[in-house]
C-alpha cells in the first residue's frame, strides 16, 4: 500500500528519516547488494530534492518508488 493511501496524514519528515536510517543500517551491515544500494540511494536523493522543493506529490511518488524498489518485506509495517 502506498504511503499516500494511509488512513492518517503523512508526516514526510518522519518517513524520510526512517528511510534514511534503514538505508544506512543495511549499507553498513553489507546485507544489501551494491546495485540495490545505488538504486535506493538515487531514489532517496530524489525524495529529498522534491521535499526540499515543496513538491509533496513528487515526494510521495519517489517514496512509493523507494518502497517498491526495496520490497515490502524489508520495511517496517509503519512505513508501508
Amino acid at each position: 500500500m502506498p504511503v499516500s493511501d494511509a488512513a492518517f496524514p503523512v508526516h514526510y519528515d518522519a518517513v524520510i528519516d526512517t528511510l534514511h536510517d534503514l538505508l544506512e543500517q543495511y549499507q553498513a551491515s553489507g546485507e544489501m547488494e551494491k546495485s540495490l544500494t545505488k538504486q535506493l540511494t538515487n531514489t532517496y536523493k530524489q525524495i529529498i530534492h522534491q521535499h526540499e522543493k515543496g513538491n509533496m506529490k513528487q515526494t510521495q511518488r519517489f517514496i512509493d518508488k523507494f518502497i517498491k524498489q526495496w520490497g515490502d518485506r524489508h520495511l517496517p509495517t509503519f512505513v508501508r
